[in-house]
């Protein structure tokens, strides 16, 4: 071999299939990673909604099962008003796009952070929500006492809760969502 043949550098052609590979290489790398980013991303908004819905859930349970009585009209499906033996009031309302909230006004004073009679605290506690609604069932003394719709407040005994919420990665389509019903009785 001469000495000019070990000196000899890359044909263009090398340098072509060797950049190939290295772009091929880098966009398979950078596809990975985007995927898992999303993939992450998804599984925090999971872990988010269910957080949320099991908050909300608590909630709610402790306060209708807390209620003396509703003191809603029925016919409304996104809003649930309700007082209970403390004479405290309080409601749950749905603004019908996107928040789930709960106000609450308290009827004498209380030692929860010094809380004053007549103090009202509203706190939103879903977010990103579809849908909403309730169901206000009363026992059928008729039929087994089986639950069917009330047909005024005084006789509600259970309230059925469904809702929809969910959220999305970067803006993006909806990849996560969770859907929660469920059912509480009135300790009345």
């Amino acid at each position: 071999m001469s000495p000019q043949s070990k000196s000899r550098g890359m044909t263009l052609v090398e340098v072509m299939v060797a950049m190939a590979a290295g772009i091929l290489i880098l966009a398979s790398f950078l596809a990975i990673t985007v995927n898992v980013a999303k993939s992450f991303k998804a599984v925090t908004n999971y872990r988010y909604i269910s957080k949320m819905d099991r908050y909300t859930l608590d909630i709610m349970g402790r306060d209708i099962r807390m209620a003396t009585h509703v003191t809603s009209s029925l016919s409304l499906t996104n809003r649930v008003d309700m007082t209970n033996s403390f004479g405290d009031s309080y409601f749950y309302l749905w603004d019908g796009s996107n928040n789930m909230t709960r106000s609450y006004t308290y009827s004498t004073n209380t030692s929860v952070a010094g809380t004053l009679a007549g103090t009202t605290t509203t706190t939103t506690l879903l977010t990103n929500c579809n849908s909403f609604s309730l169901s206000f069932l009363a026992r059928d003394l008729n039929n087994n006492l089986a639950f069917t719709n009330a047909v005024s407040a005084s006789n509600v005994k259970l309230i059925q809760v469904s809702w929809s919420c969910a959220r999305s990665i970067w803006g993006g389509s909806t990849n996560s969502e969770g859907e929660r019903t469920a059912q509480f009785t009135l300790r009345n």
